[in-house]
Formats: C-alpha cells, sequence, structure tokens
C-alpha cells in the first residue's frame, strides 16, 4: 500500500500539500464523492491552497517583525538625536498640532513636565490666533523646512520670542513635525535697544 502510495505522490506532487489540510476541511463530504477523479483533484488543489495560505503567514510575521525591529531602531535614533542636543527639541502632530514629544532642553525651557507638555497643543503656547498658527504648520508640513519666528507662553506666564526651524519627520513610521527652537528674547532686546540709542 505504501509502494502504491509513493507512485501516486510521484504522479501527483500536489498530494502532499493536501496533507497539510485541516482534516475537518472534508469531514462533511460524502465518501463516494472522495473517489471521484474530480473530487480528488479538487481536494488536493485546496490542500496546495491551504499550504501557501500557511507559508503566506509565515513569511507575513517574518516581515513584521522585521519592520517593528527597523522601527525600534529608528527610534532609539530620533531620541538620541533630541536627547543629546542642546537645542530645544518639539515633535509635532502637522494636523492636529498636538505636542507629541518633547526634549529635557524644552522641558526646562517651557517649564512643563512631558506628561504635561504633551497634554498640549501649539496653539496653547502661541501667542498668534489659531488659524495663522495652523497656517504655519500646513506650510512646514509641505515642505522640507520652514523657520517662523513667533511668541510662546511659559508655564511661567512669560512671553518668549522664539524662532522655529521645522521641518518633516518619521518616526515610529508616523509623518510628523519636528521643531528645533531658539530663544531669541535677549537678540531682540539687545537690537531694539541699538536701535533706540540711535534714535536719540
Amino acid at each position: 500500500m505504501i509502494k502504491r502510495f509513493a507512485r501516486y505522490t510521484l504522479s501527483h506532487p500536489a498530494l502532499p500539500l493536501f496533507l497539510f489540510c485541516s482534516p475537518s476541511l472534508f469531514a462533511e463530504v460524502p465518501r463516494n464523492l472522495t473517489t471521484s477523479p474530480w473530487m480528488l483533484s479538487m481536494m488536493i488543489l485546496l490542500g496546495g491552497i491551504g499550504f501557501g495560505s500557511l507559508l503566506f503567514v509565515i513569511l507575513l510575521n517574518r516581515v513584521i517583525r522585521r519592520i517593528r525591529r527597523e522601527l525600534a531602531e529608528e527610534s532609539e535614533k530620533y531620541r538620541a538625536l533630541v536627547n543629546n542636543t542642546g537645542l530645544m527639541v518639539l515633535l509635532i502632530d502637522p494636523e492636529t498640532a498636538e505636542i507629541l514629544d518633547a526634549n529635557p532642553a524644552a522641558l526646562e525651557f517651557y517649564g512643563y513636565s512631558r506628561d504635561e507638555l504633551k497634554r498640549k497643543t501649539v496653539f496653547d503656547l502661541n501667542i498668534d490666533d489659531q488659524n495663522t498658527v495652523q497656517q504655519r504648520i500646513r506650510r512646514a508640513a509641505e515642505s522640507d523646512k520652514s523657520n517662523i519666528h513667533t511668541r510662546h507662553r511659559l508655564a511661567s506666564g512669560e512671553i518668549r520670542n522664539v524662532e522655529l526651524f521645522i521641518g518633516p519627520i518619521v518616526t515610529g513610521g508616523r509623518r510628523c513635525n519636528f521643531a528645533f527652537i531658539l530663544d531669541e528674547t535677549d537678540k531682540i532686546e539687545t537690537l531694539q535697544n541699538l536701535a533706540d540709542e540711535k534714535q536719540r
């Protein structure tokens, strides 16, 4: 019987694939139909499909694991970038203007904890009206980079003049805007004092 099965397998290469199919798949098939050459061919084909699906799932899981690993490495690179720089950095959602993250320098400047700042939007920091801020964020999202001069309110209530260098970034598979922030309050005050002295 084994020899007969071996010969039949060689003449029907898809038969071994049939063995990967769940037996319950054919539990309700009448016995007389399974002896039909047409039905046997259909069962063999379905077996091949079942094995192909299994192989597809295995390969898909491998791809997903690789993507997750690459995203984790990308996230680590991003955190190293923002945490090791002396510049203030905010990560902003380009559509909602929500603050997604902030580095230690930004937290110290604004006077908020990370959780507090992540509950805010750029609108909460800006003195300018919301429509103006939205237009600036939209322009930044559509271009490679954009620098903005504006005024931000700190947790203490103090108003500071800041320059934001905004550009798109993809981190964790999500498209965001990064904002490098420079406090230019002292520079503006110095320039204003020089201008006042010239007018005297």
